[in-house]
Order: structure tokens, then sequence, then C-alpha cells
């Protein structure tokens, strides 16, 4: 078991008579999984992170997407180093109170299991990633081999650059 993420990009919602079909389904995201189309999942404890996208909507991407995997603990490891690049000494004590103005605190501030980041928030993040892109090359985590790291950044870095044409990540 693990994190998996998905990014796509150009979301758009759907034609109206697919969101009818849907919105009449008993199981809604399989039916839009089967007509191709994608129901962001918004995840309530953390509100505003869907910035961008409305609940309940289903919508159509382009067809080219990034998906990424890693376990659970692979990812709390990898965010936790993350984090302490950008500053945070210690991420379990500033989870008790999240001070969202640090570079990628959205990331950093969210389940590490499901929910969506919406276009805005990609935004966002991918200028962070792109900001951070030269010091990550160079940065030596004190909990995670550095190569890990690295390679992890680039893989979230892509996934939200390339959400960040209008896009969404979806983690899963």
């Amino acid at each position: 078991m693990g994190l998996d993420i998905t990014a796509y990009k150009n979301a758009r919602p759907a034609r109206a008579e697919i969101q009818a079909v849907i919105s009449t389904a008993e199981e809604p995201r399989e039916v839009a999984y089967d007509l191709g189309v994608v129901i962001p999942w918004i995840n309530n404890h953390f509100p505003g992170r869907e910035e961008g996208i409305t609940p309940g909507i289903a919508y159509e991407t382009d067809k080219e997407k990034i998906c990424a995997g890693l376990s659970y603990g692979s990812y709390n490891v990898w965010r936790e180093s993350l984090g302490q690049m950008v500053g945070i000494a210690n991420i379990r004590e500033w989870f008790r109170n999240p001070d969202m103005s640090v570079p990628f605190a959205e990331l950093l501030n969210f389940a590490d299991n499901e929910g969506v980041l919406g276009p805005v928030v990609c935004k966002r993040l991918a200028a962070y990633f792109e900001e951070w892109a030269e010091r990550a090359a160079k940065y030596t985590p004190r909990t995670l081999e550095a190569e890990h790291f690295r390679r992890h950044y680039a893989t979230w870095h892509a996934a939200f650059k390339h959400a960040a044409c209008d896009g969404f990540v979806e983690y899963h």
C-alpha cells in the first residue's frame, strides 16, 4: 500500500450529457472513470486545497497524465525532508500549528492518502518547485538519502508543472 498521485492538465467540466449520466449513477466515480472523466475527491480536512475545482463535477482533461507512487512511509520521509529544506526543523511539531506562509505549505500540510490539489494551488506549488529546484539539487537531507530526495523532488516537480496548466493533482 502507498500513495499514488495523478497529475492532470487542461481540466474542464465534462459535457452536460456526461454530467447527467454520472449524476444518476449509484457509483458516480466508477461511471466517470468508465466514461474517461474524473470527479476529483475533495478532502474536507484541508479546506481550500481544491481551489479552482467545483465539488461533485466531472472533469475532462488532456489524455497525457503524470502518475507517480511511493509507499506512505517513503512519502512521509520525503515530505519531512522537503520541510527541512525550507526551514521546518520538526515537521510533526509544525503540523500542530502550520505556518501556511512557508514554501510548499499546501503540500506539506495535506493528506498522505487521498484528496485533490486544485489548479490554483498547483500553480503555486509548481512555482515553488521551480524556485527551489537549484537548492534541491544540492540539498542533503538529514533523514533521507540525497539521491532519493532529489529523484522524488524531480517527480513531484514534473507533476505540479504539468497540473499548473489548468489541471489538478489527485492523491489516491
